[in-house]
């Protein structure tokens, strides 16, 4: 078997060949780069849109391609022959340093040229089968499901060309690798080129590398990313079956080299402990050390945490149902009625002549598919929570996470107030400000001179924000009485908290936003300012009840603890 090192300076001879024969490789370079750009604009751009949407003209969507970007297309036509002429110059630098390759033992022998030829036909063979399925079969297929999707929510798909194109030529190269992957991976084997184990032990590496990929050549919606990640690490863990079904005497070899060196290492070892040992006995010494600052810490809410976790694991499959009912009827509902509804809604109060000015689009092949699935997602964790607090109502009591005075049906009232409360201030967000402030923007937007044209994510998106942050100011001031009012939480806890849920805030408005600093900030900001207004009216309405509990506090010798 060829050593790795041999690799790598046959790796830095191309390079010399490349630098000695620069001229020719740039010329290589700049002849792939150029013919690909012109055979770009003359005619793929046309057949690829003519192809791949043919089959959702035929069902009657009307798809259409758009740019954003004034050198939309032409940084997209560079980008491509860019690739394009580094394809064309790495065979020309691995034939110009053919001679140091050989001598370095990394060239193929002649005896074997017949064979290694017929090899690379086949690999180009099952590739350009792979690329002709996706063009002809499945990227149409893709385009008319999401276009029929799009405009049964009334949604019109108006994609970016750049998006299109990239999705186009990616998952056409994705499929044209993935038909011949297996191939390549039984021949390295078989020849001795590489070792299945390299194979097993390098999948993560695999996965990584695939996923940088298609973070750098798709664009940055999630949806389309593991579109084009999926299909790579299914075929290299194919991959992997067929090198042990068809590689199956390398194997035994492998297997016999790696315990003869086992045995050697155990010989030349003899009595003295291992270093696995050693290594044990480290980790151990500085298990005990972090066990003892442990020791130390205030570990309440890892305990808790902790015990939440157990509750729920031993209720997962319960858990996990709910969560599946809710997210699979709430993203039926939202693919076929819901988007087109809250968009009906939303522009109910325009005027006729306004409101037919107003559209929303999808730029992004995915991203009406993408968007359902966030909210369908986001919409069975939160039917999830109640759940999880009723199972682990014991694990919480005990410790003393709540507590407080009334019965069962007292808290279950004050519950019922706090959701009632919610549901009223996102109506009317709902009903009414979402509907007045699109209105004053669309029209700003016209008497411009502009239309009225709103991505379907950022509409979505807006909607969803302003009425569940409406509706949290709208119970925040009542939850807060209850509970501290109620004895469950002390106000020092929730004042103390301010910051924690200011970072909370954060976090779930840059989750569920656009990926726009503003927009998190324009989420976040009001919550945490309106939390702070809160608890100034909750010292205000619960005094008495806040200075009994520091009165009983302070006769137990608590006075100092936030618990």
């Amino acid at each position: 078997m060829t050593d790795t090192g041999g690799f790598v300076r046959g790796a830095y001879d191309i390079l010399d060949a490349a630098r000695e024969n620069l001229v020719t490789v740039l010329v290589s370079f700049l002849l792939g780069l150029v013919s690909t750009v012109l055979f770009l604009r003359l005619y793929l751009f046309d057949k690829i849109q003519e192809q791949t949407l043919a089959r959702a003209a035929a069902q009657g969507y009307d798809v259409e391609t758009s740019f954003v970007n004034p050198f939309e297309v032409i940084l997209l036509q560079a980008k491509i022959g860019v690739i394009a002429g580094v394809l064309v110059v790495v065979p020309v630098a691995v034939y110009l340093a053919r001679g140091s390759l050989k001598r370095r033992g990394v060239w193929f022998p002649s005896s074997s040229r017949p064979r290694v030829a017929g090899f690379l036909i086949g690999v180009a063979g099952l590739f350009a089968v792979g690329v002709a399925y996706a063009y002809v079969v499945m990227i149409p297929y893709i385009m008319r499901f999401v276009a029929a999707i799009a405009v049964r929510a009334g949604v019109r798909p108006f994609f970016r060309i750049s998006s299109f194109i990239d999705f186009v030529l990616v998952y056409s190269v994705i499929f044209g690798v993935a038909a011949q992957l297996p191939l390549l991976m039984v021949f390295t084997v078989r020849s001795g080129v590489v070792s299945y184990s390299f194979y097993r032990d390098k999948w993560r590496h695999f996965v990584l590398v695939a996923a940088v990929i298609s973070a750098l050549v798709t664009s940055p919606d999630p949806m389309t990313q593991v579109v084009v990640l999926g299909p790579l690490v299914a075929v290299y863990f194919l991959g992997l079956g067929a090198v042990r079904v068809f590689a199956s005497e390398n194997l035994d070899e492998e297997t016999a080299i790696a315990v003869d060196e086992t045995a050697e290492a155990d010989q030349d070892q003899g009595g003295r402990p291992s270093n696995a040992t050693a290594e044990g006995a480290k980790a151990a010494t500085r298990s005990a050390a972090e066990a003892g600052v442990d020791a130390v810490m205030d570990r309440g809410a890892i305990d808790v945490a902790g015990a939440v976790f157990k509750d729920m694991r031993s209720h997962s499959k319960k858990l996990g149902g709910v969560f599946l009912v809710v997210a699979s009827v709430s993203f039926y509902w939202l693919i076929y009625h819901g988007v087109d509804a809250i968009r009906r809604q939303t522009v109910s109060q325009m005027p006729p002549e306004l409101a037919s000015q107003v559209e929303t689009v999808q730029l992004e092949i995915f991203e009406f598919v993408f968007l359902v699935v966030k909210y369908s997602a986001l919409a069975g964790a939160v039917a999830t929570v109640p759940f999880v607090v009723y199972y682990s109502r014991e694990t919480l009591i005990s410790e003393n996470v709540i507590g407080g005075d009334g019965s069962p049906l007292y808290y279950v009232s004050r519950a019922a107030v706090v959701v009632s409360l919610f549901l009223a201030g996102a109506a009317y967000a709902y009903y009414g400000t979402i509907p007045v402030l699109v209105s004053v923007l669309s029209n700003s937007i016209v008497e411009s001179g502009m239309e009225a044209t709103f991505t379907v994510g950022e509409f979505i998106d807006f909607v969803f924000i302003v009425t569940v942050l409406v509706g949290v100011m709208a119970e925040m001031p009542a939850a807060m009485y209850f509970l501290i009012s109620s004895k469950l939480v002390r106000y020092e806890t929730l004042k103390s908290k301010w910051k924690h849920f200011t970072v909370v805030v954060f976090v779930v408005g840059a989750l569920v936003t656009s990926p726009d600093p503003f927009t998190m900030i324009v989420v976040a900001t009001p919550l945490s300012g309106f939390y702070l207004v809160s608890l100034v009216v909750t010292r205000v309405l619960c005094h008495g009840t806040i200075k009994k509990v520091r009165d009983e506090r302070s006769q137990l010798g608590l006075a100092g603890e936030s618990n």
